[in-house]
């Protein structure tokens, strides 16, 4: 019976810290703490979970951690009272944390909702009004590629507003390997002026000074084959990796709408 820290010491668990109050069992593979000498039981278990206990756990393909190996941690100790303030301050702090985390968790969902909503609403036509003066799609798809013509069995959710066509992307992209502008040396720095770009979320990986193979036919979008993660680039550029691929429109197609078309399928899979 009690309150006390759990310390797991073994295998993925191996060196993290949990709380325990009332009756229970515990495992072989953690060690219960019972504090003494009026030590704070919650100080106690927030100074183990500062400690980063795995950092002594044994370099082995199974991560362990001895009791002889917990005991011989240094630690320091406050008295006993500041201990408690400590603990108290401690919580008061967390939890404000965690509802920050709280927050920040549901704001970002509502703004990813809220995009979501923003490019279905571009994509079947009911962001803006449509103005009947305007030249069907289906001309400019022509002038493109005389031969095409519009097919009904291409999937497409929602009635298609008029002047709209469907067609694959196939008949509006032109693809282009990465080889030309892969970048030689990955030594990145900040004083260099061209940047190297990846589709993911980090986009620019770094700076280069290499002044060959830089992609200036702009606006592309760049694409990876792997991840389907994509990019609208309007400024020069190289790229690290050759899984990108190099998307330019034919004609007089938007390349900002076909971009907005990848994030839309991005957001939504």
């Amino acid at each position: 019976m009690g309150s006390f820290p759990i310390v797991g010491r073994q295998g993925a668990l191996c060196g993290n810290i949990n709380y325990a109050s009332g009756k229970f069992y515990a495992t072989e593979h953690a060690v219960v703490v019972e504090t003494y000498g009026g030590t704070d039981v919650d100080w106690a278990r927030y100074l183990l979970e500062g400690l980063n206990l795995n950092q002594y756990a044994t370099a082995t393909a199974q991560p362990g951690l001895s009791v002889k190996t917990i005991n011989e941690v240094p630690i320091p100790i406050p008295p006993v009272k500041e201990q408690s303030r400590i603990a108290v301050c401690l919580q008061a702090s967390l939890e404000s944390v965690e509802q920050i985390v709280e927050l920040t968790t549901s704001l970002c969902f509502s703004i990813s909702e809220t995009k979501s909503k923003i490019l279905d609403l571009a994509i079947h036509g009911k962001l803006i009004p449509q103005d009947p003066s305007d030249e069907p799609a289906i001309e400019l798809l022509k002038r493109i590629n005389p031969a095409f013509t519009p097919s009904d069995n291409l999937h497409y959710e929602g009635t298609l507003p008029v002047g709209w066509a469907i067609c694959r992307l196939e008949y509006i992209l032109e693809y282009e390997q990465p080889q030309a502008y892969i970048v030689k040396s990955t030594e990145y720095s900040d004083s260099y002026s061209t940047p190297v770009l990846t589709p993911g979320k980090s986009f620019i990986l770094g700076f280069t000074n290499e002044s060959d193979g830089i992609c200036k036919t702009l606006p592309v979008i760049i694409f990876d084959d792997f991840t389907t993660e994509s990019k609208y680039v309007d400024f020069p550029f190289k790229v690290k990796s050759s899984a990108i691929k190099f998307l330019r429109t034919k004609g007089d197609i938007d390349i900002r709408y076909v971009a907005f078309q990848f994030l839309d399928r991005c957001l939504y899979n």
